[in-house]
């Protein structure tokens, strides 16, 4: 049996016992591995396209020492690895008021939403930082996607580097590469920012241009950017691999996280995951169809660092409680040791 039909195999043998309950699901996450489930409304999965904007944070132009305090640096220029030098003047993001949308809380206070995502992005920053290149791809390279749209990936993107800025030697760097429906950018309110496209379309566009820091010292954005009409050619190009070269290596506590579009809905996610050193599929509990994820990840190439999270789930024995389940499947790490 082969790493991705295990997987599959524990997914329907965990929706099976989810059906037998008689509490239907309510809409939201929770992150589990273990007894104690946590419970957070998952706000952009339903959200019209046209009604995002309303929700996000407004991005805050901010003077000097204050934009200096938010990146990590002292206003002499001295300061935290991965921001120095690397954020123009004026990018500068506000992420505070994303703890009223259902996110984990900014300042690290002990949440069960929090806990989650500790256990959740543990095994991700060991494979990233503990282990050598696999085949040539860093493993501080890390790619969100899902079989199809709604699933919760942007979410679950998102929470995660709240997490990992959260960590005491590490700095992280979100990217949006959902090039065909940019949600993060959108929810974040920077969708008018320079981003990925612009950097790797226009000769001019420096790496300061589109890196946003914000009020989390250790954790900067980097927006989608204008639109393309060759958006597919621009991740597979030449350019493209240059920059995760430079974004893996400059700085050695860094994880580039990237939102990416979900596998079958456009062909650049597929020509992302190529490049990556680890993928996190996010799974919709009762949703998402076996075919359709196993579909997906055969789009993958037969990679073996495929981390699945199993989204809007009741774990067994809590009934009422949504959440999700993590499971991690790959050649070099194996939870449930099969």
């Amino acid at each position: 049996m082969s790493i991705i039909e295990k997987a599959l195999s524990k997914l329907a043998k965990e929706g099976e016992g989810r059906k037998a309950e008689e509490v239907p699901p309510a809409p939201g996450v929770v992150a589990q591995d273990g007894s104690e489930a946590v419970v957070a409304e998952d706000r952009l999965g339903d959200w019209p396209e046209n009604e995002a904007n309303a929700h996000g944070p407004q991005y805050a132009e901010q003077g000097p020492q204050a934009r200096d305090s938010a990146a990590g640096r002292s206003p002499s220029g001295d300061g935290a690895a991965g921001e120095v030098g690397e954020v123009a003047d004026g990018n500068f993001l506000s992420l505070h008021r994303l703890q009223l949308d259902g996110y984990i809380p900014l300042d690290g206070d002990r949440s069960r939403m929090g806990d989650s995502f500790r256990l959740i992005k543990r095994p991700i920053l060991i494979n990233a930082f503990e282990r050598g290149a696999d085949a040539g791809k860093p493993r501080n390279l890390v790619m969100v996607s899902s079989s199809i749209a709604s699933e919760g990936k942007t979410f679950v993107s998102l929470n995660m580097a709240i997490s990992v800025a959260q960590e005491l030697d590490r700095t992280i760097l979100l990217v949006d590469a959902d090039v065909a429906k940019p949600g993060l950018s959108r929810l974040l309110q920077v969708q008018d920012r320079l981003g990925l496209l612009d950097l790797l379309s226009d000769p001019e566009c420096r790496l300061s241009d589109v890196i946003l820091a914000t009020d989390m010292p250790k954790l900067t954005i980097m927006p989608c950017g204008s639109r393309h009409t060759h958006s597919t050619e621009l991740l597979a190009s030449k350019a493209m691999k240059a920059l995760l070269s430079e974004l893996a290596h400059r700085y050695p506590d860094r994880l580039v996280l990237f939102d990416s579009p979900p596998i079958l809905a456009t062909t650049e996610a597929s020509v992302l995951a190529r490049e990556m050193g680890q993928i996190v599929m996010v799974v919709e509990a009762e949703r998402t169809a076996r075919s359709l994820l196993k579909e997906a990840t055969q789009q993958l190439g037969g990679a073996d660092n495929v981390a699945l999270v199993l989204n809007k789930c009741r774990p067994l024995g809590m009934k009422g409680y949504p959440g999700y389940y993590y499971y991690y499947y790959g050649g070099y790490y194996d939870r449930y040791g099969e």
